[in-house]
């Protein structure tokens, strides 16, 4: 199932392929020996499937992550946080928006965190094990034409190229959600890219308070991702301020927060005109 291991590539029939997937006994003896890639993404598509049905019937997937879900994609993420931020600044408001990026997320989640996460949305005894058993013992090795290196048992990560990656992932980081509108800032997701903005009057106070929430929360979600193993992106982290033109004499300071992760970033400010945006930094 990773994309590391060593797989022979022997062509199987239909009727191979059905009495290997009927016939329980014979499969850890057989899958070896046949395109395991395809095998494994069978199986998957159908626990992903189950998984999907139970997540949805008991309303238990984060409702602001667009991503690997039907009726969602990037494009109703782009509708929503545009179309908020247009009604606040159409209301005369202030927005600021926060673009934050995961290193390497799906190689970094942690098996014993994500199997505890489960248990919470509802998974428990055999399917668990099943879970377990699909997430632990794998091993990868590095090979050349020439020589390949030892296997290596996988510590952490879920498999890159899998069907059932993706869902688990984004159940490993549902948390997120609820604890960015505890900073009263609102949270969309799409798989590990995270925006969170939030709107306020044009007063200095206003502005100076929205700032003090957005650092809040950002040292926070900072804090929880290490807990969970994760890294946020610094090179691709991004603080832009947006206004309509006859709002942009507001100047909220350039140094946003005392976190670190937004020192180090530029801020840029959006006048927005119409269907325009202009930067001036």
């Amino acid at each position: 199932m990773g994309s590391y291991l060593k797989y022979s590539r022997k062509r199987i029939s239909r009727h191979a392929l059905r009495n290997l997937l009927w016939t329980r006994q014979t499969l850890s003896l057989t899958v070896q020996s046949l395109n395991l890639p395809v095998v494994s993404k069978l199986l998957e598509r159908i626990v992903v499937k189950q998984l999907l049905t139970h997540l949805d019937m008991h309303q238990l997937l984060p409702r602001l992550q667009s991503a690997y879900r039907s009726k969602h994609s990037t494009e109703t993420a782009l509708v929503k946080v545009i179309s908020d931020i247009l009604l606040a600044t159409d209301a005369g408001d202030l927005a600021a928006l926060v673009l934050l990026d995961l290193s390497t997320a799906f190689d970094t989640v942690d098996h014993g965190i994500l199997l505890r996460r489960l248990e919470t949305f509802g998974l428990n005894g055999i399917p668990l094990r099943w879970f377990k058993s699909y997430l632990v013992g794998r091993r990868q090795h590095v090979r050349t034409t020439a020589s390949s290196s030892a296997p290596t048992v996988i510590v952490c990560g879920v498999p890159q190229g899998s069907v059932l990656g993706h869902i688990l992932f984004l159940l490993y980081i549902a948390d997120l959600q609820s604890l960015i509108e505890h900073y009263d800032l609102r949270p969309q997701h799409f798989a590990d890219d995270t925006q969170i903005y939030g709107f306020c009057s044009p007063l200095a106070s206003s502005c100076a308070a929205l700032q003090s929430r957005i650092s809040e929360c950002i040292d926070a979600v900072s804090s929880w991702m290490k807990s969970n193993r994760l890294q946020l992106s610094t090179a691709k982290t991004e603080i832009i301020w947006l206004a309509t033109g006859r709002r942009v004499y507001v100047r909220c300071q350039r140094n946003l927060s005392a976190s670190a992760l937004i020192k180090s970033h530029q801020l840029l400010w959006f006048v927005i005109l119409g269907s325009t945006s202009t930067v001036i930094c």
